[in-house]
């Protein structure tokens, strides 16, 4: 399984999410200390739905280069990109 990890830098520090995994926020310091903390917080997460030996990898995203959906807490798919507006 492979998992985008999209991140935005902060003033102060990076902060990241897992669009597959709305419930993975991670901040941190620099981008190798929050492609850690991001693994550490998935793998955390898989176990606790029994799925500890699961193996993943995961890509760092820019915020401003994610072009896919995010996933909310309730199930739904939310466009990363508002939907063109459309005159006629």
């Amino acid at each position: 399984m492979r998992y985008a990890v999209v991140y935005e830098q902060g003033p102060n520090n990076y902060n990241a999410y897992v669009p597959e995994l709305p419930v993975i926020l991670v901040v941190a310091d620099t981008l190798e200390e929050l492609a850690t903390e991001a693994r550490e917080a998935i793998a955390f997460h898989l176990e606790g739905e029994g799925r500890e030996a699961e193996a993943f990898e995961i890509d760092l995203v820019a915020f401003d280069e994610y072009d896919g959906d995010m996933l909310t807490l309730a199930g739904e798919r939310v466009p990363a990109r508002p939907a063109p507006s459309v005159t006629a």
